[in-house]
């Protein structure tokens, strides 16, 4: 299972349905062939073979309705900054 502290591990815990599921194994095929995104992480991504450093999120239409809008993205801001927290961010007094 991918670390129910990571960024889609979060993003499930605050409410967001994530595709592939959390809990495939990185490298694993539940990848829909109809998608054919990445572009954001192949352009900006540094290409490191020792991890990930950059994220795609796209968000369907039901979470980017205005009426929820609001909610939605303080939703993910949530998810994200316990991401930060758990993994990225400086010990204190450095």
């Amino acid at each position: 299972m991918i670390d129910p502290h990571g960024v889609f591990g979060q993003l499930e815990a605050n409410g967001f349905r994530v595709f592939p599921a959390n809990d495939v194994p990185p490298r694993g095929t539940s990848e829909d062939a109809g998608y054919s995104g990445g572009y954001t992480v192949f352009t900006y991504g540094s290409h490191n073979r020792d991890g990930i450093d950059a994220v795609q999120i796209e968000f369907g239409a039901r979470s980017r309705e205005r009426i929820v809008l609001d909610s939605s993205a303080r939703s993910a801001a949530t998810a994200i900054a316990a991401f930060y927290e758990a993994y990225l961010r400086p010990p204190e007094g450095r």
